[in-house]
């Protein structure tokens, strides 16, 4: 008769080993699946920053004053929409109106003595117009009275000689012969005398038409020299309106204010210091500064990107996708820039300039096994750095 304890031990071994080979087979399945997902699968690689935020696609043009002075007048408000040229900022700009008036009225006095001179030049030069005619209407009537005297004096000494013949031929007197012949000599010598005074005349009015035209020369020279001065002052005249002019801050560009330094009338201003940032209008990016190490080599455009906002926690309105457009060559404050085109934003966000965020771009997809490779192999290297810098030394 069979004992049931012992057939009872039986069917409990046969359960057991049942019950073995099946935890068997289950964990060789988890075992085979993890390797196929170790080996075959693919994993993002991630390159992470803090320092991200979107800005507008155009630079923020930061406005400077150029000079130093007072503030008389203060128009700004973050978020403003401005135009360009709209004023931001005014100077006082006294000391520089009192130059600019000073240089005014000298302008003016130089204006008045080159009109001055310049009429006395018209003047001159009519004057010389009226001697010359003066002196070509003397000249004329000096000619006829010479010529009237010439007349006379060669009558007078035809008589002469004619009284003459006829005293030789005893039919006139002695006296008549000397009387005609000493009005033939005076008359010759009032034409001599004629002669030299039309000379004389003609003389001294080309030396007063000289002396005229002299002093236009020397009035003349003396209005280059004033126009010199009024050129020189009115070039000051310029240079002060300029300098004027960087009284007044305005807006380079149209957009909107990003920033804007808080100034109160009366408060003083450096030349050089920051006082608003005008932001243009348009489209938005996110821009990211990593460290050289991540980025030089394996961030490029094209990938894809993650931006978590700071003031909107993504659990709740989730993050911007992005993709990489552009990756600055050169290092500057030990950071590389790299811009994103934004591809997709939730419509929760009010996207705006300046929101700052954490940003992270993948740079590569890969296996986990690959990557437990890497892992070990910055391990090995980082234990065997040691025993490597103390080999040279052995």
């Amino acid at each position: 008769m069979p004992n049931p304890f012992e057939h009872t031990l039986r069917s409990i071994r046969a359960d057991r080993s049942r019950a073995g080979l099946g935890l068997l087979a289950v964990a060789l399945t988890v075992l085979t699946g993890w390797t196929l997902w170790l080996v075959r699968a693919e994993v993002g690689v991630w390159e992470v920053t803090a320092i991200a935020r979107i800005e507008a696609s155009s630079a923020g043009h930061r406005v400077a004053a150029v000079t130093s002075g007072r503030v008389i007048a203060a128009t700004m408000t973050v978020g403003e929409p401005v135009a360009a040229g709209d004023v931001l900022i005014e100077l006082d700009p006294v000391e520089a109106e009192l130059r600019r008036e000073e240089v005014d009225a000298t302008i003016a006095s130089l204006d008045a003595l080159i009109g001055l001179r310049e009429r006395e030049v018209t003047s001159e030069r009519e004057a010389v117009v009226a001697l010359e005619r003066a002196a070509g209407a003397a000249q004329s009537e000096a000619a006829a009275r010479l010529d009237r005297a010439v007349a006379a004096a060669r009558l007078a000494e035809a008589e002469a000689t004619e009284v003459s013949a006829l005293e030789g031929l005893e039919i006139s007197s002695g006296a008549e012969a000397r009387r005609t012949q000493a009005e033939a000599v005076q008359l010759a010598a009032a034409t001599r005398e004629l002669r030299s005074a039309s000379s004389r005349q003609r003389w001294e009015a080309t030396r007063e038409v000289q002396d005229r035209l002299l002093a236009i020369l020397r009035i003349e020279a003396d209005l280059e020299r004033l126009r010199g001065e009024r050129a020189a002052a009115q070039a000051r005249a310029r240079q002060l309106a300029a300098e004027l002019e960087r009284y007044t801050i305005r807006a380079p560009i149209a957009g909107e204010l990003g920033d804007a330094a808080p100034l109160e009338v009366g408060a003083y201003v450096e030349a050089g210091d920051i006082v608003a940032t005008v932001v243009p209008a348009g489209g938005l990016r996110i821009v990211g500064h990593f460290d050289p190490a991540s980025a030089i080599g394996r961030i490029a455009p094209g990938q894809p990107a993650v931006l978590r906002l700071s003031g909107f926690p993504w659990t709740e309105y989730g993050v911007i996708r992005g993709e990489v457009e552009r990756v600055a060559s050169e290092i500057r404050d030990g950071r590389i820039r790299v811009e994103l085109a934004i591809v997709d934003a939730p419509t929760t966000i009010p996207l705006a300039h300046g929101l700052p965020g954490a940003l992270e771009v993948e740079v590569e997809r890969t296996s986990p096994a690959n990557l437990l490779l890497r892992a070990a192999g910055r391990g090995l290297s980082q234990a065997g750095a040691p025993a490597g810098e103390g080999a040279p030394g052995r």
